[in-house]
């Protein structure tokens, strides 16, 4: 039986029968390190499948879910497969029976078990969501998976009232910062505490957290002191030997969620989190201990969801794009990186070094005029990434429709309408934006200590020819030194022969004195 309860069924590298449509893709050649990691032309189905819908893609989202899939908590039986869990992008074409979507609209793809990340990607009707208008694809991709989970673990799952007290494990993520800005839209009188690294905890406090504590620290007494009784929902991601924890902290009929992969390993302490591959551990939770607690322990599979309840899952998107759009929930970017550069993306996650999304463009949205949104109503939150300040929530890109498109028609009407430069925000070129990349991938040295393999900057020409001079420079430094030290040694070697030259002369003459003195006491 294997360790691992998790399966991928990613799909598998097509063979091509004649000419073929090479895309370029992310794929995985097996479980194991970065270098497993690659990205190449990979043949793209030929037609589009009835149920299916072919898309565009511009950016993707990196999730855990990717890191997972390397490392082999979630396994994969055959390879090469083709990463990838969430993108968006522009439909080009849509399968016979599709009847609600149309060419030229934009969709959120959300697939669980990989392979999205590609140029062009053939999506089943039911992982496509569609953006509302006044949403650019950045927006989609950073609130798409994250929040979709945060709301069904706190609503769906927890059925959270507005009094609740809610306790989440790494709160500082993706899904714990969602849980945040959603818990807070029911008012002050929940109560949200959680743990996360202490460079976050101001910035977790800002986005609306009452109280943080280190992963470290005995958080257990602490909170059942200041909060007699407990919590009412536990979100548990880290499992093993947290999960007596998370049981602890519970009130009577309490609720107890775990979700993720990382609820089902251990990481050795000793390395960088998720570089090496993890020990299951799930003996932690016996049946005495779950009859005694009084709670519900309960999990998530978003990709079952999407199969069996496909409307449910589509109802839930809408009402967290619904809340993005009247501004009760914020966007979160750490950075942008090209779509190549996916590993560098997902060391990042890997070493918790990110506060927002990490996210992979393969090309950008052209401008979108802002629509005017609802009035704030609620606390405001924390905007990380320069790409989406709290004051700037100008689109950064937009819809690019083919000519004679709905997309393209309904973009140029917006692009002709009378709002003022206020009412529109401030909105950043595509330039402007590379610009920004740029400077992001500078702060990234600290890094290259971690991954010295990794070349986390194109150098220009002229810093080419530079490297190549002090390189020569460095040669004939080397070679000098090189001479010098023969130089030494064979002036050494000649000392050498020179001082066992005296030896040997020194024995001679006292062998010599020896033989005189023996001489006259005989005589």
């Amino acid at each position: 039986m294997d360790a691992s309860p998790l399966k991928c069924n990613a799909p598998t590298v097509m063979r091509a029968r004649g000419p073929p449509e090479l895309v370029p893709s992310i794929v995985l050649q097996g479980h194991g390190s970065f270098s497993k990691i690659k990205v190449m032309g990979v043949p793209l189905q030929e037609h589009t499948e009835d149920s299916h819908v072919e898309v565009e893609v511009y950016y993707c989202g990196l999730n855990f879910t990717d890191n997972y899939l390397r490392l082999g908590i979630i396994k994969s039986e055959k390879f090469p497969v083709i990463m990838g869990s969430e993108c968006v992008g522009v439909i080009l074409d849509v399968g016979s029976g599709v009847s609600d979507l149309r060419v030229g609209q934009r969709v959120l793809c959300l697939r669980m078990h990989g392979g999205l990340f590609r140029h062009h990607v053939h999506v089943p009707r039911r992982n496509c969501f569609l953006l509302p208008e006044e949403m650019t694809m950045i927006e989609a991709v950073c609130i798409g998976l994250d929040f979709l989970v945060a709301h069904l673990c706190l609503f769906e799952v927890g059925r959270m009232r507005d009094k609740d007290r809610i306790f989440v494990q790494s709160v500082a993520g993706g899904v714990g910062t969602s849980m945040v800005q959603l818990a807070r839209t029911l008012g002050d009188d929940v109560k949200i505490l959680g743990t996360a690294a202490e460079t976050k905890h101001d910035d977790v406090l800002y986005l609306g957290a009452n109280r943080v504590y280190s992963h470290e620290e005995d958080y257990v007494e602490d909170i059942l002191q200041q909060y007699p009784g407990g919590a009412d929902i536990v979100i548990n991601s880290n499992g093993g030997r947290d999960i007596t924890k998370c049981l602890k902290l519970l009130k009577p009929f309490g609720r107890l969620i775990n979700i993720g992969s990382n609820s089902t390993a251990i990481y050795p302490r000793s390395t960088y989190w998720g570089m090496v591959t993890p020990t299951w551990d799930t003996k932690h939770m016996t049946p005495g201990e779950v009859l005694d607690s009084n709670c519900k322990i309960t999990g998530l599979n978003i990709e079952d969801l999407m199969q069996a309840y496909p409307q449910k899952v589509e109802s839930i998107v809408e009402k967290v794009f619904e809340l993005f759009c009247c501004q009760k929930i914020r966007t979160r970017v750490h950075v942008v990186v090209p779509f190549e550069k996916v590993a560098e993306g997902i060391k990042k996650m890997c070493t918790r070094a990110n506060t927002g999304k990490v996210i992979l463009f393969v090309k950008h949205e052209v401008h979108r005029t802002a629509v005017p949104r609802c009035p704030v109503t609620v606390a405001k939150a924390v905007s990380i990434s320069i790409l989406s300040h709290e004051e700037d929530h100008a689109e950064v890109c937009a819809a690019q429709g083919e000519p004679g498109t709905e997309a393209e028609d309904s973009a140029s009407e917006r692009s002709e309408s009378s709002l003022s430069e206020e009412d529109l925000g401030i909105e950043k070129d595509v330039e402007v934006v590379e610009e920004e990349i740029e400077d992001m991938e500078e702060d990234t040295e600290s890094e290259e200590e971690v991954f010295p393999e990794l070349e986390y900057e194109e150098k220009d020409e002229e810093d080419e020819e530079k490297d190549k001079e002090d390189e020569e420079k460095e040669e004939e430094d080397e070679k000098e030194e090189d001479e010098e030290d023969e130089d030494d040694e064979e002036e050494e070697e000649e000392g050498v022969e020179e001082g066992v030259e005296e030896e040997e002369g020194g024995v001679e003459e006292e062998e010599e004195e020896e033989e005189e003195e023996e001489v006259n006491t005989e005589l």
